[in-house]
């Protein structure tokens, strides 16, 4: 691995580490796998990305668009209360959560080129 995919597991790490809110994959644990390998345990989002997930649904309702896009919002506004900035955030890295009853609930996910940004929280602790 190379230094800029270190600093790349490490910031994810320290992101998943630092978050707990409903809409944001949670974080499990983290092991190295032969010796080399960072690989970090998230929870398990059964019914994929979110990407594959529009694709097989085709259409979405008013009200079902706005009830995913509040979780987005939701979860955007924790993430910047965090001073988190995604820079990723697409279809393919939100992951869809499906209960047994149907309930769904989408997490965002894949931290690997967010940012905390550490000037604002500066600021902000002066």
């Amino acid at each position: 691995m190379d230094k800029l995919q270190k600093l790349g597991y490490d910031r994810e790490l320290e992101i998943l580490q630092k978050t707990s809110h409903p809409f944001v994959i949670k974080y499990m644990e983290e092991f190295i796998y032969k010796g080399e390998t960072l690989c970090i345990v998230t929870q398990f989002a059964n019914g994929g990305d979110f990407d594959s997930f529009m694709k097989k649904k085709k259409n979405f309702s008013e009200e079902e668009a706005l009830y995913y896009l509040t979780m987005l919002l939701l979860a955007l506004e924790y993430l910047h209360s965090k001073h988190i900035v995604h820079r990723d955030f697409k279809p393919s890295n939100i992951m869809v959560d499906i209960y047994k009853n149907g309930f769904k609930i989408i997490k965002v996910g894949d931290f690997g080129l967010s940012k905390i940004d550490l000037e604002s929280m500066k600021r902000k602790m002066t």
